[in-house]
């Protein structure tokens, strides 16, 4: 059964001019027609024709109704021992998917005929789907509030419903804040919007930044959402950081306004003494007992740490306190004709630019965090979009070193995009004790899904290749990376776009202020 089993019927070739269309009177002087309501077996009922071209059924709508039946009776008109549909298609196809025996049907009198009643048709279709409001969502948010309140937890409230947990979690997290309710209200956010406000109620700078987001650059939202977050995990572990270092009586310095190769230098660039073998490594621990032992807090792991925050232990004299250069030769403190520099202050073009690289090394992490869960959304889809086959076929022909480097790994990243990461095989497909989860799932895939699978592949591989370089210094693989993703639908960020715009490199795109050349600290991994 579908909608379209009475279709109206097509003029004969050689069929002379239609009748003109009988007159509508207009609702001030049609009478009302009178309507009977009848509970019947939905599979009796003739679908019409209607003005909905794809009644989209989903498992949602579907299993409300064989929760609940019909809420809303369906209307249709009497032909004969036939009931048509003529408004109410989706019902009625969900109700029988459901498998309800009965559903509720307002019968009313086709008053009209021919044509003027294909015209009553269209009319009453397009004022029932256009004139009907969905629920706003500020609205749904207080009545899953109401309902948690009659004591339904979250997932009773998902099943009654039959809305996702997440969702309905989402919801309760918004009702339980007067910050978003109020924010979702005045900016209308959606529910998803006012659960990161609820998020961050107790910042209001937070607060403004999200709101103004959603008004302003609703595409940017995830973006700033995650950067936030990053942030105040960022903030919660340097202070975590300090505490430890003032507990063991370490002194915290900021090496912000100088370059190394003046007084102070990290442990790893010292030895000992110059006495020491060149080449001997000088360890925190051994260095706990000089004076200058000092550390300060780095941002990312350029240090060989993949903690986000880590401390970089220093001497802050050490020509004074009696070490040498690591690799200085035998019994000298430092080869370079500059052994006796002192710290040299940075310029201000060095700041800026230090800052900026600071910052857009932020922005990138974030970004790849959300980069990464839209291509696992995205690859999740049945057949891929249009132009991949013939990105897909320019990609393999490029053959880009992250390309390859990402086949004889036997695709990784690839693989945890799709969900199929394993522990226990990711050494043994080229062995052939194994066979690969691509290969697998492709074994059992329609085309459309395998070319996903394909594109998964490449995707993944490119994704794997990204750092905190790219943003710097994009190579062209990357280039055709970023652009494909952004014209996928993927909402770059601002620091991802300095990858596809090539813009001023002495621009910035996260500080606002100018750049210069990138000076030698810690911060630029």
């Amino acid at each position: 059964m579908t909608d379209t089993d009475t279709n109206p019927a097509t003029p004969e070739p050689g069929t002379p001019d239609l009748p003109r269309p009988q007159a509508d009177p207009g609702p001030s002087q049609r009478e009302e027609v009178p309507a009977v309501l009848v509970h019947v077996d939905p599979a009796t009922l003739v679908i019409e024709a209607n003005v909905r071209s794809d009644a989209g059924l989903d498992q949602a709508l579907i299993g409300s109704i064989r929760d609940h039946g019909v809420l809303v009776p369906i209307v249709a008109w009497r032909t004969g021992d036939q009931l048509r549909v003529r408004m109410g298609q989706r019902r009625t196809l969900a109700a029988v998917q459901a498998g309800r025996k009965h559903v509720p049907v307002y019968v009313v009198d086709a008053a009209d005929e021919g044509q003027a009643a294909q015209i009553t048709r269209i009319v009453c279709q397009l004022i029932e789907n256009t004139h009907r409001a969905g629920l706003p969502d500020a609205d749904r948010v207080r009545g899953h509030q109401q309902l948690a309140l009659l004591g339904l937890s979250a997932g009773q409230i998902a099943r009654r419903t039959r809305t996702a947990v997440a969702a309905v979690k989402s919801s309760l997290q918004v009702a339980g804040s007067d910050v978003a309710v109020a924010a979702m209200d005045r900016h209308q956010l959606t529910v998803e919007q006012a659960a990161a406000v609820a998020e961050f109620a107790t910042d209001s700078e937070a607060v403004e930044a999200l709101t103004s987001t959603a008004s302003n650059r609703p595409e940017q939202f995830p973006h700033v959402v995650q950067r936030l977050r990053d942030e105040a995990a960022e903030a919660a572990a340097g202070e975590e950081l300090l505490r430890r270092l003032d507990a063991t009586g370490v002194g915290v310095v900021d090496v912000g306004d100088y370059v190394f190769g003046g007084t102070i230098d990290v442990l790893d660039h010292l030895r000992p003494t110059p006495r020491a073998e060149p080449g001997t490594g000088l360890s925190a621990e051994e260095h706990a007992s000089c004076p200058g032992h000092a550390a300060f807090v780095d941002v990312g792991s350029r240090w060989g740490s993949s903690d986000r925050l880590t401390a970089v232990y220093v001497c802050t004299d050490w020509r004074a306190h009696g070490h040498a250069r690591r690799h200085a030769p035998a019994g000298m403190v430092d080869a370079g004709p500059d052994a006796a520099a002192t710290p040299r202050a940075m310029s201000e073009a060095h700041k800026a630019e230090r800052r900026r690289v600071i910052a857009n090394n932020r922005a990138w992490d974030s970004a790849t965090v959300v980069r990464r869960k839209w291509l696992r959304g995205f690859l999740a889809r049945r057949s891929a979009p249009k132009d991949a086959p013939a990105w897909i076929a320019t990609t393999l022909a490029a053959a880009s070193r992250e390309i390859c480097k990402a086949m004889e790994a036997a695709h990784p990243q690839a693989c945890d995009l799709l969900g199929m990461t394993s522990q226990e095989r990711p050494y043994s497909y080229r062995t052939g004790s194994a066979e690969h989860p691509i290969a697998e799932a492709a074994g059992t895939a329609t085309p459309g899904r395998a070319t996903v699978l394909t594109l998964a592949m490449l995707l993944g591989g490119l994704e794997q290749s990204s750092d905190r370089s790219t943003w710097r210094a994009p190579t062209a693989a990357h280039r055709a990376y970023f652009t494909a993703l952004h014209r996928w639908g993927y909402p770059l960020s601002d620091v991802e776009r300095l990858v596809v715009d090539d813009p001023d490199p002495t621009q910035t795109t996260q500080t606002g202020e100018t750049g210069g050349d990138t000076p030698g600290t810690g911060e630029t991994g």
